[in-house]
This record gives C-alpha cells, sequence and structure tokens, in this order.
C-alpha cells in the first residue's frame, strides 16, 4: 500500500477533531465547516495531490475562469484572430 492509500483508509478511524487538525497541519489554514465525511475526501484529495503533482497552473487558471462564469482562454492557432476590448474600443 503507498503511502497516500495508507493515510487516506487512516481517515476513516479518525475523530471529526482530528480530522480538522489534520487538515490545518497539511494545509496551513482553518479547516473548513463541512462534514467529516466530505473533510475526509477533501484530505484523501490533498494526500494524492501532494503525491502527484495536483492541478497544474494551466488548469487552475481554466477552473478558475469557468466557476467565474468568464471567458475560456484557448491555446493560439495559426490564422486564430485575437480580439479584446478595452475601454469601449475592439483591438484586433
Amino acid at each position: 500500500m503507498a503511502g497516500s492509500e495508507r493515510r487516506i483508509a487512516a481517515l476513516e478511524t479518525m475523530s471529526s477533531a482530528a480530522l480538522k487538525n489534520e487538515w490545518e497541519r497539511i494545509t496551513g489554514q482553518a479547516a473548513p465547516r463541512i462534514s467529516p465525511a466530505m473533510m475526509r475526501l477533501a484530505l484523501a484529495w490533498q494526500y494524492q495531490a501532494a503525491e502527484m503533482g495536483g492541478i497544474s497552473p494551466p488548469l487552475r487558471q481554466k477552473l478558475a475562469q469557468l466557476a467565474e462564469g468568464r471567458t475560456r482562454t484557448s491555446e493560439a492557432k495559426a490564422g486564430m484572430r485575437l480580439v479584446r476590448e478595452w475601454n469601449g474600443t475592439s483591438h484586433i
């Protein structure tokens, strides 16, 4: 069993207080106000992200844009027109 798999299995027996302490230990932030079941899922994700590298910066940017309802950023391709609007004027 890999390191993260052992830690994930151990989450099942941890109390709510222990889960919150573990969250604060690994993230350095106050524990969110979520159910113990959701905290176990969040901690499992943190363990796996630490072991496998987490989300890449470009994917993190795309997810943030989608969450905020902003336009998507597409990779530039030959023949593509780039259009930006600033102060009411479109720049091509």
